[in-house]
């Protein structure tokens, strides 16, 4: 359950963040989401209190919204990660259109891959990529990118007006740099809870009032001075090998770094002697390493991951080469549709 109050806050909490008076107030931005999700409607209102020219769109088109960029000269686009990825693994889409307008994309809802977000900027310089992190329950953005402190991969610095804590896997909090544990979270503008659901709602706030955000998350500085949070995954999507603790996204961006790897998800499955293991499912490049076999694919797959990481996070026979990943509208991978598909098997 959010609130009108909740709302508002936020709003003025980004805005004093990007600051009222700067080039963002009396803008173009057109936003390619869905007004249904927390993310269109924080968007949708943000355009009002910023007297923004907004341009939306009945459905998405990709056409559509490159060719509104020249027509209306826009100067930001509210974008999601999938968006971004097909653009970036297919730059001729953009070369009919004059996008010399934009000079900011910012995302959310998902996290935004640090080399589509590199291969962007190759191809369109004038773009900067900020990153916005939040959850429905916060109402909704909590750390934002500023444009003067731009650092791929990284979900932004805290908003004015939040507080943040990172609390290890016995209770205690994470007092060092570079060190994760989960994202606890208080502001104003958090929700209040689950509509018929009194167990569920108690369950996410600790004894002082603190949300528990589900996410696991570090603070690194940049070398402009700033803090950064970096999400690293889902608590709940964590895999025990050994005893320790693997971050799946750790593997997915060392596979997104091969040359034949489109698009990745990574969860963890059984495994007799480790507890637990990683498993990727990987939608090979149409454009890459097309005369490779399955079996070299996998082979010259694990050779690379095994140069990168430390044992526990090696794959094995534990590729599986698949058409696509399943996503969510906003671009989130449903490992829960993955890890059933194993457990069919």
């Amino acid at each position: 359950m959010l609130t009108h109050y909740g709302i508002i806050t936020n709003l003025l909490q980004m805005s004093a963040f990007e600051g009222f008076a700067n080039d963002s107030c009396g803008q173009t931005v057109a936003a390619a989401i869905p007004f249904s999700h927390s993310y269109g409607i924080l968007i949708g209102h943000l355009g009002v209190l910023r007297a923004e020219q907004h341009i939306v769109f009945p459905r998405f088109d990709m056409q559509l919204t490159l060719g509104s960029v020249a027509t209306h000269q826009v100067n930001r686009l509210y974008l999601v990660p999938p968006i971004l990825a097909v653009l970036a693994a297919n730059p001729f889409l953009m070369e009919p259109f004059d996008l010399s307008s934009v000079s900011s994309v910012v995302t959310g809802a998902a996290a935004l891959d640090p080399t589509v977000a590199g291969r962007l900027k190759l191809l369109q310089p004038r773009w900067e990529f900020l990153h916005a992190w939040g959850l429905t329950e916060t109402s909704i953005v909590v750390t934002l990118t500023s444009m003067h402190d731009v650092w791929y991969g990284s979900s932004g610095s805290l908003l004015p007006g939040c507080l943040l804590r990172l609390v290890d896997a016995n209770g205690k909090d994470v007092e060092n740099y570079d060190e994760s544990g989960e994202v606890y979270y208080k502001a104003p503008n958090m929700f209040l809870g689950y509509l018929g659901d009194q167990e569920s709602t108690d369950k996410a706030f600790d004894d002082n009032g603190w949300l528990r955000t589900g996410d696991m998350g570090a603070i690194q500085v940049s070398p402009n001075g700033l803090e950064h949070l970096f999400i690293r995954d889902r608590i709940k999507d964590m895999i025990k090998v050994k005893g320790m603790q693997v971050i799946p996204a750790d593997v997915e961006t060392v596979l997104m770094t091969h040359s034949a790897v489109a698009d990745v998800a990574v969860i963890g499955v059984p495994d007799e002697l480790a507890g637990e293991r990683a498993m990727a499912f990987v939608v090979r490049s149409a454009s890459v390493m097309t005369d490779l076999s399955a079996d070299d694919l996998q082979e010259s797959i694990n050779d690379h991951v095994e140069s990168k990481l430390h044992e526990t996070h090696w794959l094995g026979d534990r590729i599986e080469l698949v058409s696509e990943i399943p996503k969510s509208q906003s671009g989130k991978i449903l490992k829960k549709l993955l890890r059933a598909q194993v457990a069919s098997v």
